[in-house]
């Protein structure tokens, strides 16, 4: 999911390990993702909502149903 082009982003500067920044560039060349930044901006948003109410009761529900 890319953002909207109204959205005003932000450059950061991360310290991956070696292994990681490997692993990313598979999900790349897999085409999972258009690029790095794509890939960790999804991981982010997923903490994100994982770390909320929202994403708290989603969690909770998953160990009780199937949700795809």
């Amino acid at each position: 999911m890319s953002p909207r082009p109204s959205q005003r982003m932000q450059v950061i500067c991360i310290l991956l390990p070696r292994d990681m920044v490997k692993m990313l560039d598979q999900l790349v060349a897999e085409k999972k993702y258009k690029n790095r930044s794509e890939a960790i901006r999804e991981a982010i948003r997923l903490l994100l909502l994982y770390h909320t109410d929202m994403g708290k009761l989603y969690v909770k529900m998953r160990k009780y149903a199937m949700i795809c």
